[in-house]
């Protein structure tokens, strides 16, 4: 991975940083898309990848075998959003699990590390797009020019990453 590849992996973790849920979209067995709330318990700029703990088997990792697209959405009151989009796989790794451990994860897996139904799921990025607006006085002030002069508001940055 180059450089330019570890400061933008950097920016979303930065970005992500200190939002409890993200929503996980997988395709399901009719083709239709499915999303549902997980915790990521890392960004791993090292690998390039989201890390989340899961039930094995369960329906998302059911649809995530057969089809390991995925895309990951973040949003942080209503100033930072983040779209990831990857390739997901189901793991099941002993060591990462405990790195990744809290004890407050005991209440969906009760025996810890060793909980045979402890999976995680690995996503690596390909790419990721994000809007991170200036907050809520900027944003206002932008509006009230654009709305005046007739220009088109100032929403933020926007940009697109790609990690192929």
């Amino acid at each position: 991975m180059s450089i330019h590849n570890k400061e933008d992996l950097e920016k979303l973790r930065h970005l992500t940083e200190g939002i409890d849920f993200a929503m996980l979209t997988t395709l399901s067995e009719e083709g239709l898309m499915h999303s549902r709330p997980m915790s990521t318990l890392e960004l791993d700029v090292e690998e390039g990848a989201l890390w989340f703990f899961t039930n094995d088997p369960s329906p998302k990792t059911t649809e995530l075998n057969a089809n390991p697209e995925c895309n990951v959405a973040y949003s942080h009151k209503g100033k930072t959003f983040v779209s990831i989009a990857g390739r997901a796989s189901v793991v099941h790794d002993r060591a990462k699990a405990a790195e990744l451990w809290n004890e407050t994860h005991r209440v969906w897996f009760p025996n810890g590390t060793e909980d045979p139904s402890l999976g995680l799921i690995k996503v690596e990025i390909e790419q990721a797009q994000y809007w991170e607006t200036p907050g809520a006085v900027a944003s206002a002030l932008s509006f009230a020019k654009a709305y005046v002069s007739g220009e088109i508001m100032d929403s933020g940055e926007v940009k697109k990453i790609s990690f192929r």
